[in-house]
């Protein structure tokens, strides 16, 4: 096959997968953008709930009835609480969860650890298609760029035009690529252009600049919707630690543990850790389960410590530990990092935050371009 004729084949394949990919990548783009700082947007936007005073001491009280006060808000027919979020900050609240059996939704309770009183509560819905879109802002946005707020169903339409969206931004490479001693025209605008010259500068610049990041998020965004098909293709390459879901505490003479009691167990056995999460025991045999931070993550936002404690003797009876991972499991807690940016820290988010917009101006400027040669086409067949 001809140079030529091979550059035509990828020119249709470029122009067609944008006409159809491209507005659905814009809005994935636009709203990924959104959410590189949702967490902090979501605490400032919600200062009320997120925020407390700081007394002069700062003595927390007791965890005990700090998750006794969540208890006592819970509707009478909610199922137990289950799961409960440390402050980040001296100023932030516990964020606790619950489900009511008769709602796919789920709902928050915050409560100031100074004073283990409740501050309020909200609804913060699902991932289910029911539920995408209720919820606070910055959550009903991030599932949008997830799944377009269609459930798993959406989470795969998403992989998917990542995955072709991909494929479409290599075209658009193999196309601009420059000859030698090209260079310089083909990663700079021409001065005195045309209007038609303009936006076809722009389309070349916003691609060629933005191709490492924007691929980058591409693919693993396609990645971590399709998690089940990522795990197994790396797992042939680097086996995947998974966690145990068999854990069970073994019920003895002795009452449980209090929750105090339990996080001072994950705590001797990782001194140097910050809690972040705590998994409740919702039956006689659950366990603990404490999520710590070490300073070792990826991802700083993510613990990566995980420990599994047995809810009467304080036992450790599993451990997850980023010194001991695979690297298959790097690779895979890389993604999200990545994707993100916080991998690379506020700089890595800034730039991911920047790169947001890349697809809706390829889109637009494409799209235009591509009216622009219609017209010129029909002109001429016209003479």
């Amino acid at each position: 096959m001809s140079r030529r004729r091979l550059r035509g084949l990828w020119l249709r394949l470029h122009r067609y997968l944008g006409l159809v990919l491209g507005l659905p990548l814009a809005l994935i783009g636009l709203s990924g953008s959104l959410i590189v700082f949702g967490w902090p947007l979501d605490a400032w936007l919600n200062r009320e709930l997120t925020r407390v005073a700081v007394p002069p001491d700062a003595v927390a009280r007791p965890l005990a009835e700090i998750v006794a006060a969540a208890q006592a808000r819970l509707p009478a027919d909610a199922a137990p609480l289950d799961w409960l979020v440390f402050p980040e900050q001296a100023d932030r609240a516990f964020r606790f969860s619950y489900r009511l059996p008769a709602s796919p939704d789920s709902y928050e309770i915050f409560v100031d650890p100074y004073t283990a009183s409740v501050v309020g509560q909200r609804l913060w819905g699902d991932f289910a298609a029911c539920c995408s879109w209720h919820g606070p802002l910055m959550t009903v946005i991030y599932r949008f760029h997830d799944s377009f707020w269609l459930g798993e169903t959406g989470q795969t339409l998403v992989g998917g035009i990542g995955l072709i969206g991909l494929v479409s931004v290599l075209s658009g490479m193999a196309l601009w690529w420059p000859n030698p001693g090209k260079w310089r025209a083909a990663l700079t605008a021409k001065a005195g252009a045309s209007r038609q010259r303009r936006v076809f500068d722009l389309h070349k610049l916003a691609g060629s600049y933005g191709f490492v990041v924007f691929a980058a998020l591409l693919f693993t965004g396609a990645y971590m919707n399709f998690p089940a098909q990522s795990r197994a293709i790396v797992d042939r390459f680097s086996p995947l630690t998974a966690a145990p879901d068999d854990l069970h505490s073994t019920p003895g003479a002795g009452p449980a543990l209090s929750v105090d009691a339990a996080v001072a167990a994950a705590r001797r056995y990782f001194p140097g850790g910050k809690p972040a999460t705590l998994a409740l025991p919702t039956a006689p045999d659950g366990v603990y389960v404490v999520e710590l931070f070490g300073g070792d993550e990826v991802t700083p936002t993510l613990a990566g410590h995980r420990l599994t404690i047995d809810q009467y003797s304080g036992a450790l009876l599993h451990r997850t530990d980023p010194a001991h991972l695979s690297a298959g499991d790097r690779f895979h807690a890389w993604q999200f990092g990545l994707h993100s940016g916080q991998a690379l820290g506020p700089a890595g988010q800034l730039l991911v935050m920047a790169c947001g917009p890349v697809p809706a101006i390829l889109y637009v400027t494409g799209f235009i371009r591509w009216r622009q040669k219609r017209r010129a086409h029909r002109l001429e067949n016209q003479r």
